[in-house]
Parts: structure tokens; C-alpha cells; sequence
């Protein structure tokens, strides 16, 4: 006696049920296994295996990322170290500029009228940091720069009489001026002198830090490179430069004009009396 059809179809689609949960089960497991492998040695890439006990080996992987992590903080630190002053201009503040200034003071830039009414000349917090000169609307410790002036090797730091009243010094490089008005002459001998100190490391090759500690061991040839302080003994003058002020500098020695002899010891001659002749 034959099965009726409808039960026919039912045993048919129980089969294909089976046979769909079971590739499902195997490709589930497959998965689970391929994610298990991966995961393992992207473990292993880390962490080594060694033919040891378990708990050898959890020794032994603790203390390989904790030297891992090590070093990787480590290099961290020092790269922020070196370019612990690579931050964009744009985002410096007030505390910081002043925590790693040069020197910094009240002084007036000069800015381009867009209207008749407006003042020419505004009064400007200026702070100058390692290379740059950096201009502020107050000394909020929060208040941002509103604008910043790079020095390099092609800037020219001098005094411009294109105004009539005033100390002005002008900062010109390709493409770019500025006009610093000073309230005395004192201020813009200090600037103008920093200024061009750090105009003439650049030029030499100088890429570390600079700070006023590191100008102020600087002189300035009447071309304005780099002299170094010269000292003599007291007994003969000495032939070699002094490396103390200047030892962070690389190079040096190539860009300095050497320096003049020391003045004599002994008095002149005295000058003969005339003689008349009877």
C-alpha cells in the first residue's frame, strides 16, 4: 500500500531541514575554530609558545608584554621629549607660551585698516618661543594666539624708519611682513637683538630647543653672525675657541669669524720730544 503524498513531502522537507542544520553546525564550528586560530597566533606574535607548563608560560607572556608595553612608552616619552614644543601655533595658549618664552612684553603691531575709522597700530601681547613670535589680545592664560611669525633662515629682523613715529622693527621673509612699534628704545634693542640671534642659529644649522639661556651666551659678529665669547689666560693668548656656550650647536666653528688679538700689556713708547736746532 503506497504512502500518501502529503507525508511523502513532509519526510522530504524534514531531510532538508537536517541536512541545512547540520552545514549550519559545521560551518558555525569552522568559524569558531578559524577565530580561535587567529586569535592564537595573533597571540603567539606577542608572546611566544614554549614547551613548558601552563603556568610557566602565563609567567612568561605577562612579562613579555609588560616589556613590550615598556618600551613602547618609553619611545613614546621621548618623542614627546624632542617634540615637546611641536604643537600647532594656532593652538597655543597664553600659560604655555609663557611657560617656554624667550621674553615676552606689551608692544603694538601693525595691521592693515579695512576701514578709514580703524587704528592702524594695535596694542599686542608678544611672546616669543623657541622660533616663533607669537601675538595675544591679553594674558588670559586661556586666551589663544591670534597670530604667530616663524622666524627662519631667509627672515630679515631690522629697524625700518617707513614710520614716522616710533621704534619699528620690521620682520620680512618671501611673502611675508611684519611691523613691531616698540615703546622705547631699550625694548627694541632687546627684541631686535633675540630676534636676530635666533635668525643666525637657524641659519647655521641649530635645530634644538632655543632658549634664553642659550641666546644669551651668543654675540653677534657687525653682519650679525655668531661670535663666541672669547677669554685669554694671562699668560699667552690661547689659539683655540671656547665650546661652553656654543657646545649644543653643530658645526659652529665653519660660520665664525675668528676673533680679533687681545689688546697689548705693555705701554707704547713715549713719544719723542722735538728737538731745536741752534
Amino acid at each position: 500500500m503506497m504512502e500518501p503524498p502529503t507525508y511523502n513531502n513532509q519526510l522530504k522537507d524534514l531531510f532538508r531541514y537536517s541536512v541545512a542544520s547540520t552545514a549550519t553546525t559545521v560551518t558555525s564550528t569552522s568559524n569558531s575554530t578559524q577565530r580561535l586560530s587567529t586569535t592564537s597566533l595573533s597571540e603567539d606574535d606577542y608572546c611566544p609558545r614554549h614547551s613548558t607548563s601552563s603556568s610557566h608560560h602565563s609567567h612568561h607572556s605577562s612579562s613579555n608584554n609588560y616589556s613590550i608595553k615598556s618600551k613602547i612608552l618609553s619611545k613614546i616619552q621621548s618623542k614627546r621629549e624632542e617634540n615637546a614644543i611641536a604643537i600647532d601655533p594656532w593652538c597655543i595658549s597664553v600659560r604655555y607660551a609663557l611657560e617656554h618664552s624667550i621674553c615676552s612684553d606689551w608692544m603694538y603691531k601693525y595691521e592693515t585698516p579695512t576701514f578709514t575709522f580703524t587704528k592702524s597700530w594695535k596694542k599686542r601681547y608678544f611672546v616669543l618661543v623657541d622660533r616663533i613670535v607669537y601675538v595675544f589680545k591679553s594674558t588670559k592664560p586661556t586666551s589663544p594666539a591670534k597670530d604667530h611669525f616663524v622666524l627662519t633662515a631667509d627672515t630679515f629682523v631690522f629697524v625700518t624708519e617707513e614710520f614716522k613715529k616710533g621704534y619699528v622693527i620690521e620682520l620680512r621673509k618671501p611673502h611675508f611682513k611684519w611691523y613691531i612699534r616698540c615703546d622705547s628704545v631699550n625694548q627694541m634693542k632687546q627684541w631686535l637683538e633675540l630676534m636676530k640671534k635666533t635668525v643666525a642659529c637657524i641659519k647655521i644649522g641649530y635645530n634644538g630647543l632655543l632658549t634664553h639661556s642659550i641666546l644669551s651666551s651668543i654675540k653677534l659678529t657687525d653682519d650679525y653672525k655668531i661670535l663666541i665669547p672669547q677669554s685669554y689666560p694671562k699668560t699667552r693668548p690661547s689659539s683655540h675657541y671656547s665650546r661652553r656656550s656654543m657646545a649644543d650647536i653643530p658645526d659652529w666653528e665653519t660660520m665664525i669669524i675668528p676673533p680679533q688679538l687681545p689688546p697689548p700689556r705693555t705701554k707704547p713708547p713715549p713719544v719723542p720730544l722735538p728737538t731745536v736746532s741752534e
